[in-house]
């Protein structure tokens, strides 16, 4: 008989045998329902668990031989199962690093598809990018560091202002300079602007607008620079809360001698505005 025709009858023969055995463990497993059916709730009790599957008698025929000591290997059930889960689980680990792959892949593919369309916008000016991109980002980091060592600037009220009769009469201690006082004095006007004067008119580095509104604060803030009187620069604007204390920081580098703040409406829905306390931080030139 040639190797090639062993070959075939070993597989034939072992093929059968296991079908045998698993019809015998089938066979097992609808006797022991049938027992079960013997006992209250079909429950086994414990000293009979080893008997309730071919799997279990295999677990407790391990454990007997793990207590007495015995040289004989862990039966092959037990040993399959427990490779079959650490496979599971290797698995479960290759699906997520495969999945992260294919989203590393994804999105290495957009940035060079990015890349490739801004040099063909760029044109001969792309070899200018990055130079100009590490200029940025220093120069970011030089104005990060401003404001980390900023603190509150001297300010002053930029002009005299006037005041309704009504309030000279009823109400005169109602002025502009109340914001910038320590006093508990508020300051409320219709859509008021407060223009002030930065470092005794000295050019100086502004980082944040820290405010204190008053019984009806304000709903936005409105931020505008110069370097001369009475010609501002919008900066930007801000939605306001009802915060006793909120601060804005000033986008950019901002380096102004004066400031107006405006505040066009109150959270209320109204014009009049009350205020408590301004201040202004930043760092002198």
């Amino acid at each position: 008989m040639s190797w090639y025709a062993k070959v075939r009858m070993y597989r034939q023969d072992l093929q059968t045998k296991l079908a045998t055995m698993q019809g015998m463990v089938t066979k097992y497993q609808a006797s022991v329902n049938e027992f079960r059916g013997l006992f209250p709730n079909e429950e086994l009790p414990p000293v009979l668990g080893p008997l309730s599957s071919f799997e279990d008698y295999e677990l407790a025929q391990a454990a007997a031989a793990g207590q007495e000591g015995s040289a004989a290997g862990e039966p092959c059930l037990p040993r399959l199962r427990g490779a079959a889960t650490h496979m599971a689980s290797l698995e479960s680990q290759l699906s997520a690093v495969s999945a992260q792959l294919r989203d590393h892949e994804e999105a290495q593919a957009s940035r060079e598809a990015e890349e490739a369309e801004l040099r063909e916008k760029l044109g001969s000016k792309y070899a200018e990018l990055e130079p100009m991109m590490q200029a940025l980002r220093k120069n970011l980091a030089r104005v990060e560091g401003q404001v980390r060592r900023a603190t509150a600037l001297p300010a002053s009220i930029q002009h005299p202002y006037t005041y309704s009769k009504w309030d000279q009469v009823h109400n005169p201690e109602n002025v502009v300079e109340n914001v910038l006082a320590d006093a508990d004095n508020e300051y409320s006007a219709l859509s008021p602007s407060v223009d002030l004067t930065l470092c005794d008119d000295a050019p100086c580095f502004v980082s944040e607008v820290v405010i204190e509104p008053g019984a009806c604060g304000p709903a936005n803030l409105e931020v505008y620079t110069s370097n001369t009187p009475d010609k501002w620069s919008l900066v930007s604007a801000f939605r306001c809360s009802r915060d006793e204390v909120q601060a804005f920081q000033l986008p950019g580098e901002q380096v102004a001698r004066y400031m107006r703040l405006r505040f066009p409406n109150n959270t209320r829905g109204g014009n009049i505005v009350a205020l408590r306390r301004i201040s202004v931080k930043g760092l002198p030139q």
